[in-house]
């Protein structure tokens, strides 16, 4: 991981979950998140996005650091493209004026059995496999709005077949976890549930369980 500053600013909102590698649009318009953009624009461009862990407004504990990939901003509001970088957890509120500032320390993933781990990312690998195969794919809103050549009508009629390629050629079972669970598995509770899992073995656990229980699969 890059060298990290003592304190980083936090942004929280509701259902909000980072993950390593994944990228997360937003638009950020209330005066306290677009000063915490500005200042983090003007510095490293680092912020951690949390999850809302109650309705006060305290984070989760283990939340996503996130670098600021891309920003314009359109009259009082910023509109970001956000990547994951890592998993942190978040020591303690250092000030919450203007905005929510912590001291973090990364989060490492610990390890485990190569052969179980292995085993477990077949498993989530075959299920994802059998979801796009048999989903009507504008469950993902990805459908074609412009007229186009029969050549690349034909492209378009599976526009999964590049996520699949990908999917099959990831090596890693925790970045597989992570890619599954920023992709497929809908905001809320289970969601923070795979952020935190730190043994890459629970994660896939819990994803292969997470994701069949989202899309109606039999244990």
């Amino acid at each position: 991981m890059v060298q990290l500053p003592n304190h980083i600013p936090v942004m929280v909102l509701p259902e909000a979950t980072l993950f390593p590698g994944a990228t997360y649009p937003m638009k950020v318009s209330q005066a306290s998140h677009v000063k915490l953009v500005k200042d983090a624009l003007e510095m490293n461009r680092f912020f951690i996005l949390a999850n809302e862990d109650t309705p006060e407004s305290i984070p989760c504990p283990i939340s996503g650091l996130g670098l600021i990939r891309a920003a314009i901003k359109v009259k009082g509001s910023y509109h970001l493209i956000l990547q994951g970088l890592a998993r942190i957890y978040l020591e303690k509120r250092i000030s919450a004026y203007p905005y929510d500032t912590y001291e973090i320390s990364p989060l490492v993933e610990s390890s485990g059995n190569a052969k179980v781990q292995e085993s477990l990312a077949e498993q989530l690998k075959e299920k994802v496999v059998y979801v796009i195969k048999n989903m009507d794919v504008k469950t993902f809103g990805i459908v074609a709005k412009v007229s186009t050549t029969a050549q690349f009508k034909k492209k378009l009629a599976n526009p999964l077949e590049d996520f699949l390629t990908y999917l099959k050629s990831v090596q890693q079972p925790g970045v597989l976890a992570d890619l599954v669970a920023s992709t497929f598995i809908v905001p809320g509770k289970d969601r923070q549930a795979l952020l935190d899992a730190c043994s890459v073995s629970d994660r896939l656990r819990r994803a292969i369980k997470i994701f069949g229980k989202t899309y109606g699969l039999a244990d």
